[in-house]
């Protein structure tokens, strides 16, 4: 059976490496809720499709930051 690219499961450093952030920033999107987790045990993952729709979430819109 082939994996889906709905089904490819990434380690929280995977995620933070593709972000440019921490682990700990992917582990504090996670409790926060923003970016959807699982937990294995001891270990946590993130679907690639999970970490895709935070990444589009995060889109920041022309003009918002207030910047002059």
């Amino acid at each position: 059976m082939r994996a889906t690219y709905d089904s490819v499961w990434m380690r929280t450093r995977e995620v933070a490496d593709l972000l440019g952030v921490t682990p700990a920033a992917v582990a504090g999107f996670i409790d926060d809720g923003s970016l959807v987790g699982q937990r294995f045990g001891t270990v946590i993952r993130c679907r690639r499709a999970d970490v895709d729709d935070y990444i589009e979430r995060c889109h920041i819109l022309p003009g918002s930051l207030g910047a002059s």
